[in-house]
């Protein structure tokens, strides 16, 4: 998990391989990456606000394309409108703020009531560990709405 979050937080792709002494072509730090985002991907999916931000770059490129074929004002101010809230989702979505992380591993590791070490805990196990915090918060939080 420690790698996953430097690469993914940082920028760091040198935490992609093995050993520290391997050399790696950006090449292949691409696909590794790829490798490595299409089975978190298929494991665990993607996030409604992920889903929203290729949306909404979908809607642009169609826009920008029906812009050049009928030179239409109307929709140059729309494709502007959107692309102001496709940068606001790309803050939020791609950020890499450390402490976003810090925070949510410090709740994870409360709840799940030992610490967690993030060297040899696996990128799919904490996964798996938050999805089961957020499933029990939610268990709680309903419970309480309901016992009212």
């Amino acid at each position: 998990m420690w790698n996953w979050n430097k690469v993914y937080s940082d920028g760091e792709f040198q935490y992609l391989l093995k050993n520290e002494n391997e050399k790696a072509t950006d090449k292949e730090f691409i696909e590794a990456s790829d490798v490595l985002m299409d089975d978190f991907v298929k494991t665990f999916g993607t996030s409604k606000q992920y889903k929203k931000y290729l949306s909404l770059r979908f809607r642009i490129y169609n826009l920008k394309y029906d812009f050049i074929l009928t030179d239409n004002r109307q929709l140059a101010n729309k494709i502007a409108v959107l692309e102001s809230e496709l940068n606001g989702l790309k803050k939020l979505l791609f950020s890499g703020n450390k402490n976003d992380f810090e925070k949510q591993l410090i709740h994870i590791e409360k709840w799940f009531g030992m610490p967690l070490d993030l060297k040899t805990t696996t990128v799919k196990k904490f996964y798996t560990i938050q999805e089961e915090y957020v499933r029990a918060n939610k268990k709680r939080t309903d419970s309480r709405r309901w016992s009212i």
